[in-house]
């Protein structure tokens, strides 16, 4: 009988640490969008950067 309830327990157990996983995974999706969206903002901005070098001009639109 303590083995069906300590078997119970630790299918509980795997279950919580399962869906704990799927989380963490979620999460880690979510990240690796956001780095992938600062990554491209990054090149943008240098690339914005670099033409407003190009062209003689301030570093900032409109000479802000």
């Amino acid at each position: 009988m303590a083995k069906l309830f300590e078997a119970a327990r630790l299918a509980r157990e795997v279950r919580a640490l399962q869906r704990e996983n799927e989380r963490m995974q979620g999460r880690m999706q979510e990240l690796e969008r956001e780095l992938a969206y600062e990554r491209r903002a990054s090149q943008i901005a240098r690339q914005w950067q670099n033409l407003w070098r190009y062209d003689g001009r301030d570093q900032t639109p409109l000479g802000e």
